[in-house]
């Protein structure tokens, strides 16, 4: 595991890195000076997202990659809100953003065209 802290002086992991956090201290993942540099360099265009809160860090990752030109299959299951009615507009608008939902059933389809 290569944890990136949000500190100018972070070193950076190679691009096959297998393993990297982002540290954070807010719900968007490009709040991390490094974050878009650190996608940048492992070649990718594509990402599997799940986690807390839907409404939250959910969300503003999906936008953040989408904004970004990254194709992100979410995880159905794989994500909670804290309000449900917050998660289901937040799951609206990352449809509408182009963010593919589905079950984790029909995750291994999205993994094998991701080339994982």
């Amino acid at each position: 595991e290569f944890t990136v802290p949000d500190e100018e002086d972070a070193d950076l992991p190679d691009a096959d890195e297998p393993h990297i956090v982002i540290e954070r201290q807010a719900p968007d993942l490009f709040d991390n000076r490094h974050a878009a540099a650190i996608l940048q360099r492992t070649g990718k265009r594509e990402a599997v997202l799940f986690g807390v809160a839907t409404e939250g860090s959910v969300r503003a990752t999906a936008l953040g990659l989408r904004k970004r030109g990254w194709r992100v299959c979410l995880v159905e299951e794989g994500v909670r809100p804290v309000s449900k009615t917050a998660g289901r507009k937040a799951l609206e608008e990352m449809v509408a953003a182009g963010v593919e939902v589905m079950p984790s059933a029909h995750m291994l389809r999205c993994l094998g065209a991701l080339g994982s």
